[in-house]
């Protein structure tokens, strides 16, 4: 790969503002997931205040996870940077490979161990009996997310390290700059609802206006557009009103009830359509792909694929790995 910055010959002050920025630029995206989390659950009807109330408490236990992840990659990449400057290629990669490994090992056990005691934290950083169930499902889901979420803050310090401060601004500005593409998992493929009615009201006033994409199944499009999906033609006149309603491009995906595996997008711009064909394949592991699906979108619009060509490559990129066969979990 061409380096971007030439950290041994290029000019201090350039390298400073080529640097510096993009980082700058980072931090404040990260910043930006935080709020936008206060944002949403603030504005649920009626129990908005005290959820609100819940994630603060949860936010200081937050603040000290991520310092671990700041622990090891400010501590760990310029040892590596030193090393690479130095022209020791295989001492940097010693350091790079025990940095990895020991984040890892540190987001297990804080993981496990937070886990272990989140009642007693939360209750202790001032959970009180009413607050106490929305920080626990709060820091829960997050707790979820831990090893990912430590692992992307410390090793992207090893590639701003590098003089890839671009790389390193796109891999944390990636899910909330480029493009928002909002998954509204308020209905599961099952059909059970995983939202509550107030949540369901502040996803569709407040989140899915701020969408490009959205990707529904049957039963979380019929919710959106108010409409009963039985055929194809249900799903077209669907997707162009939830398109029409919220401003936005619309992937209606057909897998659920309807049809083999047949999405249909509506392009808000254009107002065209769009099918894309497929088949139902025997996978007892689907649980997460409409999820997947969404993820590879994104990944496509933010390499600049037009929005049919992201689709395009998303459902082959999906259908590639539930054809594979891989068997994961019980």
């Amino acid at each position: 790969m061409k380096m971007e910055n030439d950290l041994g010959r290029e000019e201090i002050k350039r390298l400073v503002i080529r640097l510096a920025v993009p980082s700058m630029l980072a931090q404040f995206v990260n910043v930006l997931y935080s709020v936008v989390d206060r944002m949403y659950i603030g504005n649920i009807p009626e129990i908005g205040e005290t959820a609100l109330a819940g994630v603060g408490v949860s936010g200081p236990i937050v603040a000290m996870l991520l310092a671990f992840g700041h622990l090891v990659g400010i501590g760990g990449s310029p040892l590596m940077s030193i090393r690479m400057g130095e022209g020791k290629e295989r001492e940097a990669e010693k350091i790079l490979a025990n940095s990895f490994l020991m984040l890892t090992v540190i987001s297990l056990c804080v993981t496990v161990l937070l886990y272990l005691v989140k009642d007693w934290v939360l209750m202790q950083f001032g959970a009180s009996e009413e607050i106490f169930p929305y920080a626990d499902q709060y820091f829960t889901i997050y707790l979820m997310g831990t090893v990912f979420a430590l692992l992307a803050l410390g090793m992207n310090q090893f590639i701003i390290s590098q003089g890839f401060a671009r790389i390193g601004m796109i891999s944390v500005a990636l899910g909330a700059v480029m493009n928002i593409v909002l998954d509204p998992v308020m209905v599961a493929t099952s059909g059970a609802r995983l939202l509550k009615e107030e949540a369901v009201s502040c996803l569709t006033d407040k989140l899915i206006p701020l969408a490009d994409v959205l990707t529904p199944n049957i039963p979380e499009a019929e919710i959106l557009s108010d409409l009963t999906i039985r055929s194809e033609e249900d799903m077209v006149r669907a997707a162009q009103a939830i398109g029409q309603k919220y401003h936005c491009n619309v992937l209606l995906k057909g897998g659920h009830k309807i049809n083999d595996a047949n999405d249909y997008l509506y392009n808000h711009d254009t107002h065209d359509g769009l099918w894309y064909y497929g088949l139902r394949i025997a996978n007892p592991n689907t649980h997460g792909t409409g999820c997947t699906l969404s993820s590879a979108i994104a990944s496509n619009l933010a390499k600049g694929l037009s929005l049919e060509d992201a689709v395009k490559n998303a459902k082959d990129y999906l259908s590639g790995t539930l054809i594979s066969g891989l068997d994961l979990g019980k």
